[in-house]
């Protein structure tokens, strides 16, 4: 029995050793992944200058593996530097900052920072504004994402003062109903299935 328990221990040891291995690897190959992504951008910078449009890809990588480490305030700043060198490579009513957008408002609404949060709703507003026309029916997506982040905000009182919160929502569902009155008309059955904030 003692030779039993013996074998069973060295067993079970190798086993919770093989089992933390992979797991200290991955951290190592992520650490020395981000390492590499640190000294490109650098490398970059030095030879580009500061705004070079590869460094904002070698940074949206970069966030990615700061994700996969569970640190979202480093994920955060990196996106920011990101979007602002796509910014100045690309114009900015440029529609490929879109995805760099989204990512920081799914971080943002991981870090619970709703002023970050309602300046990104803003921001991706102010793009499609800037590449559909202020009137265009390809606003309603982002006008109705836009309307129901307001209404979260008013209804439970995330942040701000309310009432120029509840003016945003007026404003915004006036600017809903008038783009679907212009391209639907008042009597058209699409219209009628849509509901109204």
């Amino acid at each position: 029995l003692p030779v039993l328990v013996f074998i069973f221990v060295i067993v079970f040891t190798d086993a919770v050793k093989a089992e933390e291995q992979p797991a200290v690897r991955d951290a190592t190959i992520t650490e020395n992944t981000i390492e590499q992504y640190l000294e490109e951008i650098h490398r970059l910078e030095v030879t580009y200058g500061p705004h070079h449009e590869a460094i904002g890809e070698n940074l949206i990588s970069l966030s990615k593996l700061y994700e996969a480490q569970g640190d979202k305030l480093k994920k955060h700043e990196t996106l920011e530097q990101a979007l602002q060198i796509h910014r100045l490579n690309y114009g900015l009513h440029n529609k490929e900052q879109l995805p760099i957008i989204e990512q920081l408002i799914a971080n943002n609404i991981d870090l619970q920072n709703w002023e970050a949060l309602d300046r990104n709703y803003d921001y991706l507003y102010w793009i499609h504004r800037r590449i559909y026309g202020v009137d265009s029916l390809e606003l309603l997506p982002v006008l109705n994402r836009v309307l129901e982040w307001k209404l979260k905000v008013v209804k439970e009182g995330l942040f701000g003062n309310p009432d120029i919160m509840n003016l945003q929502v007026v404003k915004l569902t006036r600017k809903v109903k008038k783009i679907r009155n212009l391209h639907l008309g008042e009597s058209s059955p699409l219209l009628k299935r849509t509901v109204f904030y």
